[in-house]
């Protein structure tokens, strides 16, 4: 290394020398600063799989808009240490960009071990939000709730956006089957 000293031993070899030298070039050659690469605000895109699998992200789609992304990461640790509480699906469905109200079978006098979400299908402009991001928040639920746990998901819209997609409002209620074929289909 020319201006700063070397990290080797005196007795180390002509090779590991000039392999010591391109290594410091090579480092040095990196625009990105190392620090920014674990801030989920700061890093730069192509890295944010990265992050996100080293952050323990368990629900991940590289069609997501690069603030969502940003906003998983974030959410991904403290939803990890509250794992398996309402709190926890709460948060998981707020990062994704989900306005729900989560209800307990004990606040209404349903099943044991079930609750409910009360999701609007709209985001904060209004505008309706994708089947695709709908199944992914499905998804981040069912990974952050008690295994135990069953849900009934309840789409709706909110206040602000009725005036405008109708002046009447259908509430309906999903639910996710799981179907089976057996046999050859005609």
């Amino acid at each position: 290394m020319t201006d700063q000293q070397s990290l080797l031993p005196p007795n180390a070899t002509d090779f590991e020398r000039v392999l010591e030298v391109i290594a410091a070039n090579r480092l040095a050659s990196i625009s990105t600063a190392i620090r920014t690469l674990w801030d989920p605000d700061n890093c730069p895109e192509s890295f944010l799989p990265f992050v996100a699998w080293q952050f323990k992200v368990d629900r991940w789609n590289p069609d997501w808009s690069v603030a969502l992304k940003r906003s998983v990461i974030k959410a991904s640790i403290p939803a990890h240490k509250i794992k398996g509480t309402p709190q926890a699906i709460i948060d998981v469905a707020a990062a994704m960009g989900a306005d729900i109200e989560l209800v307990e079978w004990w606040q209404v006098a349903g099943t044991p071990g079930t609750f409910t979400l009360n999701m609007t299908a709209t985001d904060a402009h209004g505008d309706p939000i994708s089947t695709d991001l709908q199944n992914d928040i499905i998804d981040a639920v069912t990974v952050v709730k008690r295994l135990s746990q069953h849900f009934t998901l309840v789409l709706g819209a909110n206040a602000a956006a009725m005036e405008y997609l109708s002046p009447f409002v259908v509430a309906a209620e999903f639910q996710r089957i799981d179907v089976q074929l057996s046999g050859a289909l005609p």
